[in-house]
């Protein structure tokens, strides 16, 4: 297995670009330790390489779904599996895991980074309906690089008409100012009748 993972990582580094150098040394620096057996010295090596790539490429989301209830954690979640939602007024929560957000580091050593949201929900044609930027803002500070971070978005459409719809985030990241986006359907239906 150890022979099979250092070939992936070999093959990689052969198609790695010029300007990516510093991160397939520290790679190959990385795959010498795991030879060695100093796996720890080898986690933090390829984690340092990790991170230099995740500061250079372009800020995105990823994993946006809606969730029955809200999510308790990074990756703690239970995806809901339609986006009917009843027009009784049922709490809508959307999970999304921003990625390859920036973040600066203060004297004394703490990180911080954060996001602001803006949300809008259209009809099917794509006219607006409700807007409102800075719907959710964060800012969150760590002693370490943390790259595991999650969003919860809570709506509560009570009284919304019944029809299509559509959910559009947009994150900004705060430290970069780099912007991504996201669509949702959403579908609100009647509750059925009953005698």
């Amino acid at each position: 297995m150890k022979k099979i993972l250092i070939g992936l990582i070999g093959i990689f580094l052969l198609a790695v670009p010029a300007w990516a150098l510093e991160e397939a040394d520290l790679l190959n620096k990385g795959i010498q330790q795991v030879k060695n057996g100093d796996y720890e010295k080898a986690f933090q090596t390829v984690d340092q390489a990790a991170l230099s790539i995740w500061l250079k490429a372009p800020f995105s989301l990823r994993n946006v779904f809606y969730t029955k209830g809200k999510a308790t954690g990074f990756g703690v979640y239970n995806k809901r599996p339609d986006n009917i939602y009843p027009t009784e007024g049922e709490p809508i929560y959307i999970y999304l895991e921003p990625r390859f957000y920036k973040m600066v580091r203060n004297k004394k050593g703490v990180f911080s980074f954060g996001f602001d949201v803006d949300l809008y929900l259209s009809d099917k044609d794509g006219g607006v309906l409700f807007g409102r930027e800075g719907f959710l803002k964060t800012t969150m500070r760590s002693l370490v690089p943390n790259r595991e971070f999650m969003l919860t978005i809570t709506l509560n459409l009570s009284g919304a008409e019944p029809g299509d719809y559509v959910v559009r985030l947009v994150v900004t990241d705060k430290v970069s100012k780099q912007k991504a986006e996201t669509r949702l359907p959403l579908v609100i239906k009647a509750a059925a009748k009953t005698n």
